[in-house]
C-alpha cells in the first residue's frame, strides 16, 4: 500500500516556495534510530511512526537496507507499476513518503546511516565542505581538493579523522547488541578514505555488478546471525546529474536496478525475520547550467568580503549550487546579508546560517559547535529550478543537469519502503 499519512505533515515557508525539512516523524533523520529499535527492541531517538509498517512494527532478525540514490517517492510513484517486482512491494508491503535531509545531499544522508547522527553532529555537511583543521574546501565524500585534476586530501597531509566532527559510529552501536553489520558498495569506492572511516565494525562487502551484490545479500540473510546489510547504488543519480532526471538516460538506469532486481528476489523466498528497507536521501530537480547565477560576477566585489585562508586565498563557497553556504568576514555579515537580498530577489531565498539553525532547517539540538562553524555565515537557498554559485576555472562551476540538496518538493520527497 501506499502510505499517505506523512503527507499531512508536510510544511512549506517564504509564501510556500520552499519546503521545511520534517524531523519529528516521518524523516530520513529518523531511519537509523528504526532500524535500531526493530533489531533490538530499544529505543534510542525518533523513530518512524507505525504506520511506515502496516499495523505495527515488525521485529526481524535481519534488515537489508536497500539505499537508492535519488529514487525519491515521486520516482516511485511514477515508475512502481512498470516492474512486477515494484507492484509486489507495494501491494505486499508499504510505500510512505518521508521528509529528506537539509541539505537534500547525499554526504549528510549517508554520514547520518554511517555515524547514526544527524547532520549537526557528524558535520558532513555537504559536498563541499570547509575544514578547518585543513584550512581548505574540499569535496567531502572523494576526500579530495577543488579543482581538475584534484588531489587526495591524503597526499596534502590531511588526516581523514578531522573529516567528521564525531567519534560516534552505527555499526558499533549495533555490534554492542549482538548485530553484525555488511556494507555493499560498488567496488569503485569500497576501499575510499571516506569508507574506510565510516566502517567501524561492518563487514565490507564490494561489487562489480547489480547481480553479484545482491547475490553477496543473499549469501548473508541466509546465514543464522542477526545482521544488518546496507546496500548503497549511484546509478540513478549519476544519471540524473549527467542528462537530467527526466531524461531516458535515467529510465535506463531505473529499468537496469529493477530488472536486476526484479531476476535476484522476484520468485526468492525470503524468511519471514528477514526485513527489506527501501530508501532515498533526496529527489532531484533539473536545471540549466547556462543559466547559473555566479556570484563573483554579478556581484564582483563580493570576494572582498570573504574570509580568507592562511594564505591569503578566499574560502570558496561550500554546500552547492542549490545550497549555497558563504564563509563572510565577521563584520560584513550584516552588509552582504542586506546586497545579496537585493541581488538575489526573486531568485534565492538569502539568510544567516544561524537563522537557519534556530529554525530548524538542519535538524533539532544538540548540535556540535565544529559543525555549526562548518555552515559560514550566510545560505543561499534557490526558488524553483534556479542555480547559485561561484565560478572558479578549473575549480568550481556548475556543468549538471540535474541537481538536489535544496529545499524544492522534488528534492525534498524521499521515500521509505518496507517490504
Amino acid at each position: 500500500m501506499i502510505n499517505r499519512n506523512s503527507l499531512n505533515f508536510f510544511e512549506t515557508f517564504d509564501k510556500g516556495r520552499l519546503f521545511k525539512p520534517n524531523y519529528q516523524n516521518y524523516s530520513f533523520a529518523n531511519i537509523p534510530s528504526t532500524i535500531y529499535y526493530l533489531l533490538t527492541g530499544k529505543k534510542d531517538g525518533n523513530i518512524l511512526p507505525r504506520d511506515c509498517f502496516g499495523k505495527d512494527y515488525p521485529k526481524p532478525k535481519k534488515t537489508v537496507l536497500f539505499f537508492i540514490d535519488a529514487f525519491g517517492f515521486k520516482a516511485w510513484e511514477k515508475y512502481y507499476k512498470n516492474f512486477e517486482i515494484t507492484q509486489k512491494i507495494v501491494d505486499q508491503g508499504v510505500l510512505t513518503p518521508i521528509s529528506a535531509l537539509f541539505p537534500s545531499a547525499t554526504a549528510p544522508s549517508v554520514s547520518l546511516i554511517n555515524f547514526g547522527v544527524p547532520v549537526l553532529r557528524h558535520g558532513i555537511i555537504e559536498w563541499y565542505l570547509y575544514v578547518k583543521e585543513y584550512d581548505n574546501v574540499i569535496k567531502s565524500l572523494p576526500f579530495r581538493t577543488l579543482g581538475y585534476p584534484d588531489i587526495s586530501g591524503l597526499d596534502l597531509g590531511y588526516d581523514p579523522k578531522f573529516l567528521t566532527a564525531t567519534s560516534l559510529n552505527y555499526y558499533l552501536m549495533l555490534n554492542n547488541r549482538g548485530i553484525n553489520s555488511y556494507r555493499v558498495m560498488n567496488e569503485e569506492i569500497v576501499d575510499s578514505v571516506y569508507n574506510k572511516l565510516t566502517e567501524g565494525s561492518s563487514k565490507q562487502i564490494s561489487y562489480s555488478s547489480l547481480t553479484g551484490a545482491f547475490n553477496s545479500i543473499k549469501g548473508v540473510i541466509e546465514e543464522k546471525e542477526r545482521s544488518f546489510v546496507y546496500f548503497y547504488w549511484e546509478g540513478i543519480d549519476s544519471a540524473g546529474h549527467k542528462f537530467g532526471p527526466d531524461s531516458k538516460e535515467v529510465e535506463q538506469e531505473i529499468d537496469k536496478f529493477w530488472s536486476a532486481f526484479s531476476k535476484a528476489f522476484l520468485n526468492y523466498k525470503k524468511d519471514n525475520d528477514v526485513l527489506f528497507l527501501f530508501v532515498t536521501d533526496h529527489g532531484q530537480i533539473g536545471i540549466d547550467p547556462a543559466k547559473t547565477f555566479y556570484l563573483n560576477l554579478e556581484i564582483p566585489e563580493l570576494k572582498d568580503y570573504l574570509k580568507l585562508r592562511n594564505n591569503g586565498e578566499i574560502i570558496y563557497p561550500t554546500g552547492a549550487c542549490r545550497d549555497v553556504m558563504l564563509h563572510i568576514k565577521d563584520e560584513r555579515v550584516d552588509g552582504v546579508l542586506e546586497l545579496l537580498e537585493q541581488k538575489l530577489k526573486g531568485i534565492a531565498k538569502v539568510l544567516k546560517t544561524s537563522e537557519a539553525v534556530e529554525m530548524g532547517l538542519f535538524g533539532p539540538p544538540p548540535y556540535d559547535e565544529e559543525a555549526i562553524e562548518r555552515l559560514g555565515e550566510i545560505l543561499i537557498l534557490p526558488y524553483g529550478n534556479n542555480c547559485v554559485w561561484w565560478y572558479e576555472e578549473g575549480k568550481l562551476e556548475v556543468d549538471k543537469f540535474g541537481m538536489h540538496g535544496g529545499l524544492s518538493e522534488q528534492e525534498m520527497l524521499s521515500v521509505f519502503g518496507v517490504w
